[in-house]
């Protein structure tokens, strides 16, 4: 598009300011689709945040779910453990009286087994049996 000289008819200066209509027209329309487009853009990008942040805090509640259902599990476990251990320990302290009990009997056999004065008593039941037996 070349700029009319001075010289030209008014005709020509139409036609030069029609084409720059033109132009500026197109351009504005340009603009305006530009503008539209970038609108729907952001809007798409509006929306895209949108749905990535909602799916973002299913994500972290779904999370705080298991964490609550895993601390509950594990308090569960471990009540169940120490109901168990307490189990054991009872079930220890039993077998550790019935232990005792048992060695103190053998215990007191074994010390009258090895007691001086017990061979003594024998010895002496048997020399009066046997003193009984010969006398009859």
């Amino acid at each position: 598009m070349s700029v009319p000289s001075q010289g030209r008819s008014i005709d020509e200066m139409s036609k030069w300011l029609g084409k720059i209509e033109g132009v500026v027209e197109g351009l504005e329309k340009y603009v305006h689709e530009f503008r539209h487009d970038e609108r729907n853009r952001r809007q798409a990008d509006q929306t895209f945040q949108d749905k990535v942040i909602a799916r973002l805090d299913k994500m972290r509640d779904d999370i705080e779910e298991m964490r609550a259902k895993d601390a509950a599990a594990l308090a569960a476990v471990r009540l169940a453990d120490r109901e168990e251990f307490e189990g054991l320990r009872s079930d220890v302290e039993e077998l550790k009286r019935a232990n005792d009990k048992r060695e103190g009997v053998w215990g007191a056999i074994d010390w009258l087994i090895n007691s001086p004065l017990i061979g003594w008593l024998a010895a002496a039941a048997a020399i009066f049996w046997g003193m009984l037996k010969t006398k009859h």
